[in-house]
């Protein structure tokens, strides 16, 4: 007897530890966790959906199975006792299992279970999904006792007011005025708030200046169109992009596929393109994208006309405008194109315009207090300019290609030949 007792005890402090580190590999998963069972496991992540989908029930079922288990070992243990007819014996046998399910059923589980959490789900997870489902008559008659009893133990809970965006502003000024908000911070934080109230047409880039290419361009067409740009997705029409697109083509994969066969099927490189209307908030916006797993969607109005693009970085520049960087936003470039005129972002300073124009000259090339490209459009123009204007500068003409609300993003710069401008002035 003695020794089916002795058998059974570590059999039971396993189990005991497989049902405490329950709690701690599955609580603890992270998302990247999460991902890497869905691209390595997807069945395995399948069934850890399911069962931590309510955690209250979970947890129920793990504080069960471990109580049922541990209940078990200590009847062993005390049975063990029994067999021991010293006093002195069956006492130490009490104490070694209490210690026994304290370090080996609970601290070393838990501590495991933190380092190979992922580990465990490979292993044990058909196991929970199974038990999980059979405590389920267990769990509706816990429930049915402990919920009253929660309810009369703890107090309730006053119903908070939603704070609405004005609310949140004014608690962040607030806090930047006592100084626990950094000024930088503050920044930040408001304009995450804020983008609750910007719509999705303030942000997108307009139609008109939006690179596409036709479903039945050729290889070298869509090198010209993406040359000088860091473009992964590209819109693809058919005559054109009013109506829509037919999809959004992967240009790395494509380009990739020229490199190797010199020729490739705009159609087998096309990913599913997502329309918003141009009225999408930009805080469901971000939502959509991140379920969509894409970074940019097309725009259109209440007709189902496209009127835009928008992408995830032209958010981040609501965010951030400091980070109008290379990086981040390839329209903000400056894009040499074939016929030698150069699109550039509306901040190009007096310096790089003539870097970009190759002007020798030290005096400043703008006006007055000019400083960027932008303040030279509207100091001609004496007002804020739409798509489409156009100054001529000297020698150069200047035609404005994108605007952000009252904010010139982009310009295109042509240098006038002096034939040119002769035969323009006699028109």
């Amino acid at each position: 007897m003695i020794v089916v007792l002795l058998l059974l005890l570590p059999v039971l402090l396993f189990v005991s530890g497989v049902c405490s580190a329950a709690e701690t590999a599955f609580f603890s998963l992270t998302h990247r966790d999460r991902m890497e069972l869905q691209r390595a496991h997807p069945a395995v992540d399948l069934r850890v959906a399911t069962v931590i989908s309510n955690h209250r029930a979970l947890l129920l079922t793990i504080l069960s199975a471990n109580t049922v288990v541990n209940v078990c070992i200590f009847v062993l243990g005390t049975m063990l006792g029994w067999q021991v007819h010293d006093k002195a014996a069956a006492t130490a046998v009490g104490i070694a299992t209490v210690l026994a399910v304290i370090l080996f059923g609970e601290v070393l589980a838990k501590v495991l279970a933190t380092k190979f959490r992922v580990q465990y789900c490979l292993l044990f997870s058909r196991l929970w999904l199974v038990i999980h489902t059979a405590f389920q008559p267990i769990r509706i008659v816990l429930n049915a006792v402990l919920e009253p009893l929660v309810r009369i133990c703890m107090p309730r809970s006053q119903k908070r007011a939603k704070l609405a965006p004005k609310d949140v502003g004014t608690l962040l000024s607030t806090g930047a005025d006592e100084g626990v908000i950094a000024s930088h911070e503050h920044s930040l934080l408001e304009r995450v708030v804020a983008i609750g109230n910007v719509q999705t047409t303030h942000v997108m880039i307009p139609r008109s200046v939006v690179r596409w290419c036709d479903v039945n361009a050729k290889p070298h067409d869509v090198k010209d169109i993406v040359r000088g740009t860091h473009i992964a997705l590209l819109p693809v029409g058919e005559g054109g992009i009013d109506a829509g697109v037919v999809g959004l083509l992967d240009v790395n994969t494509y380009l990739y596929e020229v490199e190797l066969h010199s020729v490739a099927d705009i159609r087998s490189h096309l990913v599913d393109a997502r329309y918003v209307p141009e009225t999408t908030r930009l805080d469901a916006l971000l939502t959509m994208l991140h379920e969509w797993n894409l970074d940019l969607a097309m725009v259109v109005d209440e007709h189902g006309v496209v009127v835009g693009l928008v992408r995830t970085s032209d958010i981040v520049r609501v965010l951030v405008p400091s980070a109008n960087t290379d990086q981040i936003d390839e329209m903000r470039r400056v894009i040499t194109h074939e016929d030698g005129s150069f699109s550039v972002p509306g901040n190009l300073t007096a310096q790089s315009w003539k870097k970009v124009l190759a002007i020798e000259s030290s005096d400043d090339p703008f006006p007055g207090d000019v400083s960027t490209v932008a303040g030279l459009v509207m100091h001609e123009l004496g007002r804020v300019p739409d798509v489409g204007d156009e100054i001529v500068y000297g020698d150069i003409r200047v035609t404005v290609e994108q605007m952000f609300k009252n904010t010139l993003e982009r310009v295109r710069l042509r240098k006038e030949y002096p034939q040119t401008q002769e035969v323009a002035d006699a028109f």
